[in-house]
């Protein structure tokens, strides 16, 4: 008998068989895993006195949000940055926009960020 739970043998998969044979190739490199890899690539800038160096993208793409939020105003930057540091928060948008100083945000992040750095020099 067929039917719930006991499909007809010709249409279930054989020994050995994949069930999905279009899938991933033995050795084919995940988007995720490649993006991870390319966080700690060093990329050159120019700091604040103009001085050229070397900075990790993760890092760069943090600084990068975190002066969009701070010279531009930008409240989703300032959402993003904060869901990283604190996890999601109900009305985010509002509690910067009554935020008479946000001096205290940006202590937080620098804080959090320098924290992160000093773990993975110390590894």
């Amino acid at each position: 008998m067929t039917g719930y739970k006991d499909p007809p043998e010709n249409t279930q998969y054989k020994k050995g068989q994949s069930g999905n044979p279009a899938g991933k190739k033995p050795g084919e490199r995940r988007l995720a895993t490649i993006m991870k890899e390319m966080m700690d690539v060093e990329i050159p800038y120019k700091d604040l006195e103009n001085k050229s160096t070397k900075m990790r993208v993760d890092q760069a793409l943090i600084m990068a949000l975190l002066a969009r939020a701070l010279y531009k105003q930008d409240t989703r930057a300032m959402d993003i940055l904060l869901d990283r540091i604190d996890g999601k928060l109900e009305n985010t948008t509002t509690l910067i926009h009554e935020a008479p100083d946000t001096s205290a945000i940006l202590e937080k992040i620098v804080e959090k960020f320098a924290k992160k750095g000093a773990k993975k020099k110390a590894k």
